[in-house]
């Protein structure tokens, strides 16, 4: 089986994804420069479509929005305009809402660029590489990497399926419609998923991991907390 050319391991792809996702749950300002400046480095070789990115932060319009509210009008601080400061959004809230903010927009703009530079078989086999250790607690790790193929088989799919079983949800009140919608949907995933055909993806052998590129990304994370923790 042939060994795809890499200039990263996808496996230490996935690490840093992860050391990003930990640095930015509490990102300081060096946090968001290194972030800044690894996603723009990443961004300009792999030259990806913006529309591509731009679906992704399209689709969490909303959740955003809600985000930045509920920061900004429930954080207690200084009014933003003086006059009716119970009605106003704070200072201190637009801060920290802005920042969590942009963290997610970060995270979200990470993954699609994990996306589009690596394949789903290589994906797949990244997965696996990590969990085979865990095959010693009894975790089959070709299982969940089949299991994973199958969710991203799905996924696309399962807006429109929701959208074409919701108009005909009924019940008396709104949980019960909620309720029943659930349920209805729940089953019909089972029967899409029981009568679905296999697809088959290419695993492809990966290379062995260079400890120090394995290294690297849980070192600078280490660095960014204590900085940050530092300069607070």
């Amino acid at each position: 089986m042939a060994r795809p050319r890499m200039h990263v391991h996808p496996a230490v792809r996935l690490l840093w994804l992860v050391c990003l996702a930990v640095a930015l749950a509490r990102p300081g300002a060096w946090t968001f420069a290194a972030c800044l400046l690894g996603i723009g480095l990443v961004w300009a070789r792999a030259r990806p479509a913006p529309g591509t990115v731009l679906r992704g932060l399209w689709r969490l319009r909303w959740f955003l929005l809600i985000l930045l509210v509920f920061y900004a009008w429930l954080t207690p601080g200084t009014p933003l305009f003086a006059g009716a400061p119970a009605l106003l959004p704070t200072v201190q809230g637009l801060a920290q809402g802005g920042e969590r903010l942009l963290a997610l927009i970060l995270l979200v703009v990470a993954v699609q660029l994990l996306l589009v530079t690596t394949s789903r078989g290589v994906l797949v086999a990244a997965l696996h590489w990590w969990l085979r250790p865990l095959e010693a607690l009894g975790v089959s790790a070709d299982r969940v990497a089949l299991r994973l193929v199958l969710v991203l088989e799905a996924a696309p799919a399962l807006r429109e399926r929701i959208a074409a079983l919701s108009p005909r949800t009924a019940g008396d009140g709104w949980r019960q419609r909620l309720s029943a919608f659930a349920a209805e949907v729940f089953a019909d995933v089972l029967r899409t998923a029981e009568h679905a055909p296999l697809t088959p993806v290419r695993v492809p052998v990966l290379p062995p991991v260079r400890l120090w590129s394995v290294a690297l990304p849980v070192i600078l994370l280490a660095g960014l907390i204590m900085i940050d923790s530092r300069a607070c």
